[in-house]
């Protein structure tokens, strides 16, 4: 059976027989009794390649093609799932799922599957360079990053793991939604560790893309990781009080993320986000906009369609400070009574459906980095650090993983043991500035961020 036929570098494709496949299954589900039905089916290759210590620790190339049904009568849900992709077991899996929905306890308030609708195309997601890429094409890259670790510095201990995906997703329901896409990623994450006589100084660091072309070299992402993990040695404590912060991109990506996250609908729904009632509000200086870029080109999250087959779309998540909505799939949106916004998630075909952000990139500012961290007196740099806050209460307690402590607007030394503490809404307000530079990505940027007035525990 063949899968899919390409047709252009748009990313889209005639998956023929799979498509088929899926409809069939929703079919059988309604003719057993389903009210509505929606079949997932996924195949991807994934290539791993993992070292510890400097040492190529395993590798693996696997095949994992699988599928799942899902089935809904009077508002109860039922699920189907298997591995393989053979007519007769997904076509069964239909009746199955019908069953269990039928044997479920129902939900009213659960609402329809997406209608069809207009599927946007987005160049760029899938590289037939990068589907070309075996484990043997795969383990030199890990050889290499070990090498260039040990010629930067002496002493440092790797670890790195290199991961490769190709395959391709579809999704269809009872309502007439018939979706499908191919896909590749890559990504080499390296995590150095240099130890001296009492001490040691870390770093972590990665690139992702869509497309083997905008990886960027990894022996250069290993060089460069290295020297920055020999930054951190000697580090020092800072005395704690209340002092501007600045959040280096990856921070602040790890912030913005979780601030946005927060808008999740089934946390809304429930009241088990610190975002509840905020919809509309300001929440951050009207400088802030973030949005989400689902359609841009080669994105490292990408997607045409979301894991119901509901069109992607950009659209900001906060706009000059203002909380514009929420993060709804089929069901958070029925119970919330607001209209679908694609941006329901699987982790693959074993999960459920849950709620996901694609790309996120935040508008830049006028001064760069360099500015922002000049203006500073006494106060803090935070490279990495563990800033999400409370789900619910949207308390901030993070620590600082990675950060300098900075005088009269120089970095003086890396800093140890501190942490950052606070109400969410605070910090958001206390945002002063967006640098203009930032860390980009396929799809995504972020700037640095300058925080005034944060409370910082040190020493």
């Amino acid at each position: 059976m063949e899968p899919f036929t390409a047709m252009s570098d748009t990313n889209d494709f005639l998956p023929g027989d799979i498509l088929e496949m899926a409809r069939d299954a929703c079919r059988a589900a309604t003719a057993a009794g389903a009210d509505m039905a929606e079949a997932y089916l996924q195949s991807e290759r994934v290539i791993t390649v993992t070292v510890e210590n400097n040492q190529l620790r395993g590798s693996e190339e696997k095949e994992d093609p699988g599928f799942c049904v899902r089935a809904m009568k009077k508002g109860a849900t039922g699920y189907a799932r298997g591995m393989g992709l053979d007519a007769d077991p997904v076509r069964r899996a239909g009746a199955d799922a019908a069953a269990m929905a039928a044997a479920a306890e129902p939900d009213p308030r659960l609402g329809p599957l997406p209608s069809p609708g207009d599927i946007p195309s987005v160049p760029g997601l899938y590289d037939d360079a990068l589907a070309a890429l075996g484990a043997a094409d795969v383990i030199p890259w890990a050889a290499e990053c070990i090498e260039a670790a040990r010629q930067t510095r002496d002493g440092v201990a790797l670890k790195a793991d290199v991961t490769i995906v190709s395959g391709w997703t579809a999704v269809a329901n009872s309502l007439g939604v018939a979706a499908a896409a191919r896909h590749t990623f890559a990504s080499i994450a390296v995590f150095p560790v240099i130890r001296g006589e009492d001490e040691a100084g870390s770093y972590y660091d990665y690139t992702a893309a869509r497309r083997l072309a905008d990886l960027e070299n990894h022996r250069e992402l290993t060089e460069r990781t290295t020297r920055k993990a020999a930054s951190f040695l000697g580090a020092r404590k800072i005395k704690s009080g209340s002092m501007p912060v600045a959040l280096g991109p990856m921070a602040a990506a790890s912030f913005l993320g979780a601030v946005c996250g927060a808008a999740d609908g089934d946390s809304i729904v429930h009241g088990r986000s610190f975002l509840c009632g905020k919809k509309g509000q300001a929440i951050a200086p009207e400088f802030l906009t973030v949005t989400e870029t689902p359609l841009a080109q080669a994105g490292l999250n990408s997607e045409r369609f979301d894991a119901e087959g509901h069109p992607r779309s950009n659209r900001p998540l906060i706009e000059r400070g203002v909380l514009t909505g929420y993060l709804h799939n089929a069901a958070t949106a029925a119970l919330a009574g607001e209209p679908l916004t694609g941006n329901a998630q699987r982790s693959g075909y074993m999960s459920g459906v849950g709620i996901g952000i694609s790309n996120m990139s935040c508008a830049p500012g006028g001064a760069p980095e360099a500015g922002l961290v000049g203006s500073i007196k006494h106060g803090l740099y935070v490279d990495m650090g563990s800033l999400a806050p409370n789900m619910v209460s949207g308390a901030v307690s993070g620590t600082v993983d990675c950060g300098y402590i900075i005088e009269n607007g120089a970095f003086t030394a890396p800093v140890s043991n501190a942490m950052i503490g606070g109400d969410i809404f605070d910090l958001l307000m206390s945002i002063e500035a967006a640098s203009s530079d930032g860390r980009s990505m396929p799809g995504n940027f972020m700037p640095s961020l300058l925080l005034r007035g944060v409370a910082v525990a040190g020493a």
